[in-house]
């Protein structure tokens, strides 16, 4: 397996020993994707290497994929050969990562900006307060994305559907 990065062009460099050809060979170094597309690129012939740059696949692709097939394809004097195939794992060069080291509210009576952390108690009572507060906004959420929805199919009558929905919603007087 190769390692390509994402975020940067990354120079390929293959070892490749062609013999008894009469044409220039044609190279091309292609990745292959799980939805049966594929990016090709232009490979260079010096002495015994092909030579291939990999742009940055994260300004070509809408999402970079962890990993997919690869070949080296060369066309030699007419016929198609394969001399090399792989995985690819597609990394970033730039990586960013962040963990919480502390949490709580700032404690104004210490000048050096020091938190008052919660006991370990008050914690879990919180955790457990704001889960039910997201599961009763996703509910909420949930019903209006249901009732938008249920507007839009066609009725007999789409505009007393809408009057009702906008009259349960409180956005117009009954």
């Amino acid at each position: 397996m190769i390692e390509i990065y994402s975020d940067t062009k990354t120079n390929l460099s293959f070892s490749l020993d062609i013999e008894n050809n009469q044409d220039t060979p044609k190279l091309r170094f292609v990745l292959k994707f799980e939805d049966d597309t594929s990016l090709m690129f232009s490979a260079t012939q010096n002495e015994n290497k092909a030579e291939v740059v990999v742009p940055k696949l994260s300004e070509i692709l809408k999402r970079v994929p962890d990993s997919c097939k690869a070949c080296l394809e060369a066309i030699v004097d007419g016929t198609y050969f394969i001399p090399w195939e792989d995985e690819v794992q597609f990394k970033n060069v730039v990586a960013v990562s962040a963990n919480l080291s502390k949490y709580g509210k700032q404690n104004d009576d210490d000048n050096q900006g020091g938190f008052d952390v919660p006991d370990q108690q008050d914690d879990s009572a919180e955790d457990e307060d704001h889960k039910k507060n997201l599961v009763v906004k996703a509910s909420i959420a949930e019903e209006t994305i249901k009732d938008v929805f249920d507007i839009t199919k066609p009725k007999k009558e789409p505009a007393s559907d809408l009057r009702k929905f906008l009259e349960k919603k409180s956005l117009i007087k009954k």
